[in-house]
């Protein structure tokens, strides 16, 4: 397995423990807090990013790396950077807005639900830009407010008001890469489960994107660069996420990511006491990020 470079580790490491905690509990939301604290990062290494503000204090950020050809569009994201409440913090082992790094986790609610993909995504579009990367197809980073709440003022609140920005061919968000058993990781192809008031009542989660396709030969390469000889099980999960909204719009859209593949299934309970990510999964989910972008959008 690959590394990034211990510097850009330890700036992913501290925009998490920062975004855990600006405590962006949704309700209320608050996520422009966060929303501010990434565009900061950014401009700390010459990103350049749009924020809009979908109503006070909830906002969405939007960066690109513009396509020097007629190839695909890749999404990082949608990701969200609000959190579920916490009912019961007298349970955790530590405090669950501390952000705190110990023995090789970072602890606090939305660690795994879904900050460390959003700074995953973050640095791995960082590090593309300040390498020069220069793609065939746009590669979009889009993090938004609003998902646990079913996205009114984030996703959905961004295609009816800037569809020209967020619209993609590909994109991958959460929630994927969990280790299944030696060798095997999931990618999330759809949801199931919850009917979805806002589009008629019409069950538009059993939706699913393509099983088998050049896109998922890519993000399947990348994890192998990673971890070799291993492969991706398609899943669909129960619920809804914010991947819903795009493959209504013909996107495909995946549950992608790369866990540290000693994790133990107690350290993938969603919304649990002592929510937490391992600095690995991070460190590997930049890598496959990375990895995914220059392979599918690289020039011939």
């Amino acid at each position: 397995m690959s590394s990034i470079a211990s510097d850009s580790l330890n700036q992913t490491i501290n925009l998490l423990s920062e975004l855990i905690q600006n405590k962006c509990i949704n309700p209320p939301g608050n996520e422009m807090n966060s929303i501010r604290t990434i565009q900061r990062f950014l401009e700390k290494q010459g990103v350049t990013s749009q924020v809009f503000e979908s109503a006070p204090n909830r906002g969405n950020l939007v960066s690109r790396i513009r396509g020097v050809d007629e190839g695909p569009k890749l999404m990082f994201g949608p990701s969200h950077v609000d959190v579920a409440e916490v009912k019961n913090a007298d349970d955790w082992d530590e405090p669950p807005f501390s952000g705190f790094v110990k023995e090789g986790y970072v602890w606090g609610r939305g660690a795994l639900d879904m900050l460390f993909i959003v700074v995953a995504q973050v640095q791995a579009f960082v590090e593309l830009h300040c390498a020069g990367f220069q793609p065939r197809g746009d590669l979009i980073l889009l993090l938004v407010c609003d998902e646990e709440e079913k996205g009114k003022y984030g996703m959905e609140w961004m295609l009816n008001n800037y569809p020209d920005l967020v619209e993609t061919d590909y994109a991958v968000t959460e929630a994927g890469g969990w280790p299944l058993e030696p060798g095997k990781f999931a990618l999330t192809i759809g949801e199931e489960g919850t009917p979805d008031s806002q589009n008629t009542g019409q069950d538009s989660f059993s939706l699913t994107s393509p099983v088998k396709s050049r896109f998922v030969d890519a993000m399947e390469d990348a994890v192998k660069k990673e971890v070799p000889n291993s492969t991706l099980v398609p899943l669909t999960m129960p619920g809804r996420t914010d991947a819903g909204f795009l493959r209504r719009k013909g996107s495909q859209v995946y549950g992608f990511a790369l866990f540290d593949p000693e994790t133990k299934k107690s350290e993938l309970a969603v919304h649990g006491v002592n929510e937490r990510i391992r600095i690995k999964t991070l460190d590997l989910t930049v890598r496959v990020y990375i990895n995914l972008a220059r392979d599918f959008l690289k020039r011939k």
